[in-house]
């Protein structure tokens, strides 16, 4: 019932984002003609930092059209492997599972497309949507390979932007994401891609956020102790908890953990700060780190007197 519930949803994100979507695969001179100047005045290309000048002192922009417009900006910078999902964190399907036990499996998980494998997690066949499994129109097919949608590849590396045209072009809403080695490093999707421009999109299937709607360092912190899941992204751990940690060769908050100790995370292992916090693995699965404990070294006084 989840998954079919989930389908209609993807329609109505697709049609939500397909102006935006349209307006980042025009080229610059848009959002000049958007910001009252005519493109065809000068001979010379647009810049981003003169972009960026226009943006900010144009007076007739809103706050939202401001905010999605330097959004687009820092985009242009910002790589695949920045707003994929880590393949530990991707449910795959394997392509030799009977379509009908992977209909059973779906039924209970939150997703409406997966990637398919063939003999091993490297080897991705393409992509299956909840639909193929659910709704079975080849009296031929027994195998999810036998349904599987033909799907696409992208570096890493590759930017964000060009991905996203890509995608929007070919009608897809999943990628494989490969590594420097031609392994599978994660997936990105069309939500990914434009989540990243005009923030978090939700919709009635979404599980439900924290009461009030969004979470501040008061309402994570229980008497100066947070827990914090290991995959999330090192921005959004300084957005949650207002502690930023260093840049350096990882994504996540996990990865932060095991570039500093050099070794695989195991349950109660710490990582101290001199920053006013120590950071301890909480649970594992595998040599995966699922979640971690932040806890402070002191307690501030409005903190304490919001818990009594």
């Amino acid at each position: 019932q989840i998954a079919r519930a989930v389908v209609p949803a993807i329609h109505v994100f697709a049609k939500v984002c397909k102006p935006i979507i349209w307006l980042i695969g025009k080229n610059t001179n848009i959002i000049v003609r958007l910001l009252g100047f005519d493109p065809n005045e000068t001979d010379s290309e647009v810049s981003d930092e003169e972009l960026r000048v226009l943006v900010n002192t144009n007076t007739n922009l809103s706050k939202d059209e401001r905010t999605i417009l330097d959004d687009v900006f820092d985009a242009s910078e910002t790589i695949v492997a920045e707003v994929m999902r880590p393949r530990a964190d991707v449910v795959f399907l394997d392509g030799d599972m009977p379509i009908e036990k992977a209909a059973a499996y779906v039924r209970e998980m939150p997703y409406s497309r997966y990637p398919v494998t063939g003999k091993d997690f490297d080897d991705v066949l393409g992509f299956v949507h909840v639909r193929d499994l659910l709704d079975i129109r080849d009296p031929e097919a027994k195998t999810v390979a036998d349904v599987t949608r033909e799907g696409i590849s992208l570096p890493g590396t590759s930017k964000l932007l060009p991905s996203l045209e890509l995608l929007r072009k070919r009608g897809i809403h999943l990628a494989v994401v490969i590594d420097e080695y031609g392994g599978t490093d994660g997936i990105v999707t069309l939500e990914d891609m434009t989540e990243e421009l005009v923030g978090d999109i939700r919709d009635e299937y979404d599980l439900p956020e924290e009461k009030g709607g969004e979470r501040t360092e008061r309402t994570t912190f229980v008497n100066g102790v947070a827990t914090i899941e290991g995959g999330m992204t090192i921005e959004d751990f300084a957005d949650l908890t207002g502690i930023e940690l260093e840049d350096g060769p990882y994504e996540t908050v996990a990865g932060y953990f095991l570039a500093h100790t050099g070794k695989m995370g195991e349950i109660g292992d710490v990582l101290p700060s001199d920053d006013g916090y120590d950071m301890t693995v909480t649970q594992v699965d595998g040599r995966r780190i699922e979640t971690l404990e932040i806890r402070k070294h002191t307690v501030d006084v409005d903190a304490a007197k919001a818990t009594k």
